[in-house]
């Protein structure tokens, strides 16, 4: 798995070792121990003990290498080329714009460069118009990454790597523009290529209450395809966790801010394992070695490099890699400011920077260097030298014109002064050859891993999963228990007798049972789709499922969860306070309250998944529930007619009306003077309870009109919720 320069490469590592290691011989025999195991996991069937890097550890590969590292298949393998890849995002986000950084000398040398680019090269550079109010961030990025290689993409912070990734991975940010030539076997990238193409992220989006054992489940149940059995999608979760060394934490949550779990290191490879359950032909991976010691990044690293080796293209973005990580990799891509600073083998990058005048010091590491070199730091006290760090990516810039894979061997560097360059021949870098043998037509096969309502199920048990601490944990039954005493001690009984008081404190009494359900449903359900929404993208980018079988599962999954607390609620509010002893008014009263809350709920998710801001949804959340609270009926009766229509659009009203409905329709009161609105002799019967207690409507009418406005209502918004949904994940 080496480049066709091999022998000029081999006299560069003598001269290299000791700078990029420790200055030491074991530094040699490290490098050596790497390339012994490059050679031994080449070959088939080895099934040998493969070398460590590092202190003559050694990492048991036969069990590997039947498993996640298994070869595949020259027809599944990917080969990606990218040309000519702008990025550019709102001003806004940060200062300077298009050739920031760059000084005028070296900024009118870019141009003059690119003046004489040979005929039918690509017209994508750095100095493509912006787009008005825009500013750039990627500049005319070119290269490509081939079955067996590993390539590092470098930089320090802000230099665009995380922006390059996003991009090549097909999932930019909606507010990045970009543009250039990116394909995928030859063709750009489609949903049937995307379907072979695992990313992993840099934050570790993963549901904290889920085990690490369930995470993986769901995932191959979801996206593994539907032709394996549900024993074989087991099986292949068993392989995984076995390959990545996390049996320990198998059944341990994923943790995160507010739930304690897994350890960072263990984190990541649950994340990386969730992309490998598919076998991916092709891995990106954004900082996987970030917040891990140099140990557990080593393992890491040297599984990538295996699988690299099994015939998958490998592109990882790395912060700060060690020396002996940085022997791991292939080719690396080197960015500053969103240029290139450097592209090829990463053995022959010391070569290149002593080549044009920043020779690596002596016991540095040369990827230590090349970081300080792409801040602008020309030397071990950290000058800053901007003019310095231009010129490198100039001169980067006029060797990548004729060098379309970069610094593939020595001998590319004697041609490097010259304006017009030797055509590279064909077999330059060994393995980049072999894109030429790929089958570029592809294969779509299956869509999906499940059938839709085999997602739908799968879904549904992951939600249950997800939600079973969330919504039946102790805090919740505090809250229901603690609010049904203080009402209970308040109403108690109130209902139990047939005056006009006992009535007119019952009125109170279903108001405040309607408002405290519809308000608990409202705002918890606010934060569902902000919280999920970033996960929802990640699985829907990488084609688990379909957006439609997301929302019916969730949707179903709620129903048990959120429907419980307020049914307990009503159970012990209702007699307690001594409401209508008849099952059809019990009965009646639980199911109208029971839609009021999903009523509640729908508004509270529409209002989440349209604004996705939890600040701002809680604020359009707070302003909408108070207006509708004030024209329910109940604080205010005699509304001007000038907005007494308000009313009408208020679910709070109807549901008013409806409990009112339920609980006085066919019954008799007396009105006893208990009120004080008038003196009367005993106690009197009350012809109109409506006008009596001014009601917000005639409580002996049909209950339809109120039940099919709150169904219809229930219906159009979950229509609603979902159309939103779909409108944002359609980029």
């Amino acid at each position: 798995m080496t480049s066709t320069s091999e022998g000029a490469a081999a006299a560069a590592v003598a001269a290299t070792a000791p700078a990029a290691g420790s200055g030491s011989d074991s530094s040699r025999d490290v490098w050596i121990s790497v390339e012994g195991s490059r050679q031994l996991s080449s070959d088939a069937d080895a099934g040998a003990k493969i070398p460590a890097v590092g202190s003559g550890e050694v990492y048991q590969s036969t069990m590997l290498q039947e498993t996640i590292l298994d070869r595949i298949p020259d027809n599944r393998r990917v080969a990606v080329r990218f040309k000519g890849v702008n990025g550019w995002v709102p001003s806004g986000l940060g200062p300077g714009g298009p050739g920031e950084g760059l000084g005028k000398k070296a900024w009118r040398k870019m141009i003059s460069v690119r003046g004489k680019k040979e005929e039918g090269s690509s017209g994508s550079d750095s100095q493509a118009p912006a787009p008005l109010g825009k500013r750039q961030i990627l500049h005319n990025i070119c290269g490509g990454v081939s079955p067996g290689e590993v390539l590092a993409l470098m930089g320090p912070s802000g230099s665009g790597k995380t922006s390059f990734i996003s991009v090549l991975g097909g999932r930019k940010p909606a507010a990045m523009e970009a543009e250039g030539e990116m394909l995928f076997n030859g063709k750009p990238l489609d949903k049937a290529m995307k379907r072979r193409v695992g990313f992993v992220l840099q934050d570790d989006l993963m549901f904290e209450t889920l085990t690490v054992e369930e995470t993986l489940y769901y995932a191959a149940m979801l996206r593994l395809p539907k032709s394996m059995t549900r024993e074989e999608k087991k099986s292949r979760v068993e392989t995984v966790i076995a390959s990545l060394g996390i049996e320990k934490c198998r059944g341990t949550l994923i943790g995160g801010f507010m739930v304690r779990g897994v350890s960072g290191g263990e984190r990541k490879r649950v994340s990386v394992g969730h992309e490998l359950l598919i076998d991916p032909a092709f891995i990106l991976l954004d900082e996987p070695t970030s917040g891990l010691d140099a140990t557990t990044a080593m393992h890491l690293m040297t599984t990538l490099r295996q699988l690299a080796e099994g015939g998958r293209a490998v592109l990882t973005t790395i912060h700060q890699p060690s020396s002996r990580l940085y022997r791991q990799l292939d080719n690396v891509l080197l960015l500053s400011e969103g240029h290139i600073m450097y592209y090829g083998s990463g053995k022959l990058a010391i070569e290149w920077f002593k080549h044009v005048g920043c020779s690596c010091p002596y016991g540095v590491n040369i990827a230590d260097y090349m970081l300080d070199l792409a801040n602008g730091e020309m030397d071990a006290e950290g000058r800053k030298d901007d003019a310095m760090k231009d010129q490198i990516v100039a001169r980067y810039e006029h060797f990548g014109i004729s060098h379309k894979e970069g610094l593939q061997s020595l001998a590319e560097l004697e041609q490097e002064g010259a304006d017009e360059a030797q055509v590279l021949p064909e077999d330059v870098g060994g393995r980049r050859s072999m894109q030429l043998q790929m089958d570029v037509s592809g294969t779509k096969g299956d869509r999906w891993g499940a059938t839709y309502w085999g997602q739908v199920t799968i879904l549904f048990e992951r939600c249950i999963k997800i939600r079973r601490s969330e919504s039946l944990g102790l805090q919740q039954y505090l809250r229901l228990l603690l609010t049904a005493i203080i009402a209970a001690g308040l109403w108690w009984q109130v209902g139990g007798e047939a005056t006009l008081k006992s009535a007119s404190d019952t009125v109170g009494l279903l108001f405040f049972e309607q408002l405290f359900v519809s308000l608990m449903a409202l705002f918890a359900s606010v934060f569902t789709f902000p919280a999920d929404f970033n996960m929802m993208l990640k699985e829907r980018s990488s084609g688990m499922y379909r957006l439609s079988t997301y929302y019916i599962a969730r949707t179903a999954a709620d129903l048990p969860m959120d429907l419980t607390i307020p049914s307990l609620f009503v159970f012990v509010i209702y007699w307690s306070t001594g409401l209508r002893i008849s099952a059809g008014a019990f009965f009646g009263n639980w199911l109208g309250v029971m839609l009021l809350t999903l009523v509640g709920q729908s508004v509270g998710m529409l209002i989440g998944a349209s604004v996705m801001d939890v600040q701002k949804a809680q604020t359009v959340a707070t302003v909408l529930m108070l207006g509708l609270m004030l024209v329910g009926g109940f604080f205010v009766r005699e509304v001007p007619s000038w907005i007494d229509w308000l009313k009408y659009g208020s679910f709070i009203w109807w549901g008013f009306s409806l409990l009112n409905k339920i609980e006085f329709g066919g019954r008799s009161f007396v009105d006893c003077g208990d009120l004080g609105v008038a003196e009367v002799d005993g106690c009197v019967p009350v012809d109109d309870l409506q006008d009596a207690l001014n009601l917000p409507t005639d409580v002996d009418k049909s209950v339809w009109p109120e039940l099919v406005f709150l169904f219809a209502s229930l219906v159009i918004m979950r229509w609603m919720i979902y159309e939103v949904l779909r409108r944002k994940t359609m980029a």
